[in-house]
Formats: C-alpha cells, sequence, structure tokens
C-alpha cells in the first residue's frame, strides 16, 4: 500500500515512515500540501494521512482541499494529529479516521485497517 503522509515535522516522518515500513507499505512524505497538489493528482496514494498542524494551511482547509478535488476526493483521508480538535470533528469535516498523537502503532494501524479494509501485519510474521 502507498501511503502519502503530509507532515511538516522531520522527526515525525521518520517515526511514521518505520512504522509503516514494518508492515510493507511505502510512505511517501510531504511537508506543504500545496505544492504537491499536482504530484498528488498524477500518483495517487492509496491512502493520506494528514497533520492538522502545517505550515501556511491547517488540516481542516487541506482535508478540504483534497476531498474537494474530483481526482483525489476517493482516497481516504486519516488526521494524524495531537490537535485540541477532536475526531468527531474532523470526520465531521469529512475525514475518513482519526489517530492521536503521539502515535501508538496499534491505534495506527488498526485504523489503517477499518479505514482501508487492508490488514497489516509485521513482516516476518
Amino acid at each position: 500500500m502507498r501511503i502519502l503522509y503530509i507532515e511538516d515535522d522531520p522527526k515525525a516522518a521518520r517515526l511514521m515512515e518505520k512504522i509503516l515500513t514494518s508492515v510493507g507499505c511505502r510512505m511517501i512524505h510531504m511537508d506543504d500540501i500545496r505544492k504537491g497538489m499536482r504530484e498528488l493528482i498524477i500518483n495517487k496514494p492509496d491512502l493520506i494521512l494528514l497533520d492538522n498542524h502545517l505550515p501556511f494551511i491547517n488540516g481542516k482547509d487541506a482535508l478540504l482541499m483534497l476531498k474537494g478535488s474530483p481526482s483525489l476526493k476517493r482516497i481516504p483521508v486519516v488526521m494524524v494529529t495531537a490537535s485540541d480538535i477532536t475526531a468527531a470533528e474532523f470526520i465531521q469535516a469529512g475525514s475518513d479516521g482519526f489517530v492521536a498523537k503521539p502515535v501508538r502503532k496499534a491505534a495506527l494501524l488498526d485504523e489503517i485497517q477499518r479505514v482501508t479494509g487492508q490488514v497489516l501485519a509485521a513482516q516476518g510474521s
């Protein structure tokens, strides 16, 4: 599964990549969604993980951009954030799922499975 993680914190991106590659996923990292919309449309990921606190745009507005694009709106988006905004508010805004930071591997994988229907298991198990 190809997963795009939109996150401006390099440390958080490295942790997410470690988790996702451990279960056989390929992670693509983007730190600014505004620069990457064209690339997203051309190289559609299977899932988008989206941080709420991004430079120049908040997660809700980024979510609206993604879900407002005819070529991207069917890609599931899971908010990954330490924000004080509730999961219900993100779901109401169009998110398909929510994972709280700090990210726990089991919670992340459970939410990815729930949203995509794909079971992710540690490689070698």
